[in-house]
């Protein structure tokens, strides 16, 4: 059975261009949320700061990664 930090994971890695920045884009999130679970369920659940679209739906662009490291960045500041 998969955990959810596997499923974040792959979730990740088949949505995003670059495995590399995947990884570091994984690890980034994992720091912030402070859980696989709050991580996973920010990925995949519509927010505000997304326009109401699931920030998954953003890794597949050319600079998905780069705008969501940027995002929790600002949601850093602003927490």
């Amino acid at each position: 059975m998969a955990t959810i930090s596997e499923n974040a994971y792959r979730m990740i890695r088949s949505h995003a261009i670059d495995p590399v920045e995947a990884e570091q884009f994984y690890q980034q999130g994992l720091a912030y949320f402070g859980s696989d679970a709050l991580f996973a369920q920010w990925l995949t659940n519509a927010n505000a700061y997304t326009m109401g679209q699931a920030p998954i739906n953003a890794l597949s662009a050319e600079n998905g990664i780069a705008y969501l490291t940027s995002l929790m960045d600002r949601m850093q500041d602003d927490y």
